[in-house]
């Protein structure tokens, strides 16, 4: 996923039983009509599994926000997760 894509993850996309995201607002969408299906590596599964459901959004900080994509690397680090598992 872009990075961008990531920061703006909402629990609504994540489909936890296919272990997949499901995006129908990407890049392509208006060229394709297709939903974009991103299936979650083990590392990122557990992620998103151990992440608390505070917020629309996956990945937010203190303030209830979007992460920036500084702090989304900062989060991905400390679970063991580099950009290309995403």
């Amino acid at each position: 996923m872009r990075p961008g894509e990531v920061c703006r993850l909402r629990w609504d996309q994540v489909d936890m039983e296919r272990g997949a995201i499901v995006l129908t607002d990407h890049k392509t969408a208006k060229r394709t009509s297709a939903a974009r299906i991103v299936i979650l590596p083990p590392a990122a599964l557990k992620l998103l599994t151990d992440r608390e459901r505070a917020s629309v959004y996956v990945f937010t900080n203190r303030s209830g926000r979007p992460y920036t994509r500084d702090g989304l690397t900062s989060t991905l680090r400390r679970y063991g997760v580099t950009p290309n598992q995403l």
